[in-house]
């Protein structure tokens, strides 16, 4: 795909027209090992999801109150504090026995 840009956070946005309609822009994130989806800012977010046609900045005002942005959303700054589900490979209490079901039993 064509380079169509790079956020503030070192992830790159690409686009291929000759691919599906809906599957043409994608994200390359900066950090492939621990890459969050959450670390792409507003802006970029909008042209991923085909809100916006143009990328990036060059469409969007400020909000003349604006949150500054926290890349991953993370305010410890701690990959390993973020939630994790019971059976993911990074869940540190390693519950992955966990039964399906209870299966009834007569009272």
């Amino acid at each position: 795909g064509k380079l169509v840009g790079e956020d503030e956070f070192g992830n790159k946005y690409f686009e291929n027209t000759s691919y599906q309609s809906g599957r043409h822009r994608w994200v390359e994130y900066a950090d492939l090992d621990n890459y969050n989806a959450s670390t792409v800012p507003s802006e970029w977010h909008g042209w991923l999801s085909h809100v916006d046609d143009e990328p990036g900045l060059a469409t969007r005002t400020a909000p003349k109150y604006q949150a500054k942005f926290i890349a991953g959303g993370l305010t410890t700054g701690v990959q390993g504090e973020m939630y994790q589900p019971k059976g993911s490979f990074y869940n540190k209490r390693g519950m992955r026995n966990w039964k399906r079901y209870t299966p009834w039993s007569p009272p």
